[in-house]
């Protein structure tokens, strides 16, 4: 039996027409991928608990993929647009959704998930230009900014008689934290308190949280011993031989309060402590 094709009516287009419209659908195609900056201890990387393995700088995060981090472990992810997501030791995070247009703001989109652990944000273009755009969701609370850099935890309770709490707290800009029973405004130098997906977050001061919440949110992760591209602390001085580089710290810097108010929202780096490269 003879096959029948339809006839279809042909389409030609001049070799710079052609080249134009190749230009503007790459201007239009999103970027989706993550990538890890610093990689510290165990990072693992699964999907459905199956194809573990083990995290390394330069790897992209695409969403859908897991990463969870071990005891004493930390990692740095930037994303295209700018937007940083540190995350410290035990936590377990998810990039749910990643879409980012840089000619189409409205289109571009942010949301994360936190299951366990703590994480700290610096917003990008996505979340400053469109703050409807982010969102970061946990079992207790999901939390919008307002263009931002601001920290999360969930902490486990001591006993069966201490119940899962979060606590949000903001390093600059603001935070919304919302719950079934009603959302919560959090400004820079504040911190919301969840107790529980039903109950109404509540503001405490920062300085009434309780010690070392963040402290891990609040110090820079070494850098692993082998990794390709050297932080500031590896850096030789101008001047000195490049091949006698200081010995790296063995334990991570804490933050001074006038270095987190200085962190720069697109570089996520202090110049003296770490540097971020962006894929």
């Amino acid at each position: 039996m003879a096959l029948s094709i339809p006839s279809v009516p042909v389409l030609l287009v001049s070799g710079p027409l052609l080249f134009t419209l190749t230009l503007a659908n790459a201007a239009e195609s999103p970027t989706h991928a993550g990538r890890f900056q610093i990689v510290s201890g165990e990072v693992i990387l699964s999907i459905n608990d199956n194809d573990r393995r083990e995290a390394r700088v330069d790897d992209t995060l695409e969403p859908g993929v897991r990463v969870t981090t071990g005891d004493n472990s930390a990692a740095l992810l930037a994303f295209p647009d700018g937007q940083i997501i540190w995350l410290q030791s035990n936590t377990s995070f998810l990039v749910t959704e990643y879409r980012f247009i840089e000619t189409h703001k409205k289109r571009s989109k942010i949301v994360f998930s936190l299951f366990e652990g703590g994480l700290r944000a610096f917003s990008g273009l996505i979340a400053k230009r469109n703050k409807a755009a982010f969102s970061l969701r946990t079992s207790m609370a999901v939390l919008g900014v307002r263009g931002t850099d601001f920290a999360v935890v969930l902490t486990k309770g001591a006993s069966t008689d201490t119940k899962d709490s979060l606590y949000a707290t903001v390093y600059s800009g603001a935070i919304a934290v919302k719950t079934h029973a009603g959302t919560a405004f959090v400004a820079a130098g504040h911190t919301a308190f969840v107790r529980s997906w039903f109950e109404r977050p509540t503001l405490i001061p920062s300085e009434g949280r309780p010690a070392g919440v963040f402290v891990e949110l609040e110090t820079i992760p070494a850098r692993r011993a082998g990794d390709s591209r050297p932080s500031a602390q590896t850096r030789p001085a101008a001047g000195t031989d490049k091949t006698q580089r200081p010995a790296r710290p063995e334990r991570p810097e804490r933050l001074s309060k006038s270095q987190l108010r200085d962190l720069p929202h697109h570089l996520a780096g202090t110049g003296t402590h770490i540097v971020v490269y962006f894929p």
